[in-house]
């Protein structure tokens, strides 16, 4: 009621500009700079395919943006090949293991 409360203390109220739309949003202050540089992702690929394709519609290079920034994610997603670090967690925990039991 009176003053802060440990939830407004943990989140902020920031403004983030989209192409034409400008949209307040209620976020986690340790994210700000996670909206601020989609925010920069969004609007330049936006930029770079209504340069590329003067001639398509808005609505169409909106289309575009959302695809390219999708794709992007799947590649990502996709090339996270985490086998190797689990191998090594396995290996390392063997070797604890033995350390700490080493009559077995």
């Amino acid at each position: 009621m009176f003053g802060n409360t440990r939830n407004d203390v943990m989140t902020q109220r920031i403004t983030l500009h989209i192409g034409p739309i400008s949209f307040a949003l209620q976020i986690q202050r340790e994210q700000e700079h996670l909206y601020r540089e989609a925010q920069k992702l969004v609007n330049a690929t936006y930029k770079q395919y209504s340069d590329t394709y003067p001639n398509r519609s808005v609505e169409e290079l909106w289309v575009l943006t959302a695809l390219r920034i999708a794709l992007n994610y799947r590649q990502l997603i996709e090339n996270a090949d985490i086998d190797p670090v689990l191998v090594h967690l396995q290996e390392l925990k063997e070797k604890i293991a033995t350390e700490l039991n080493p009559s077995e």
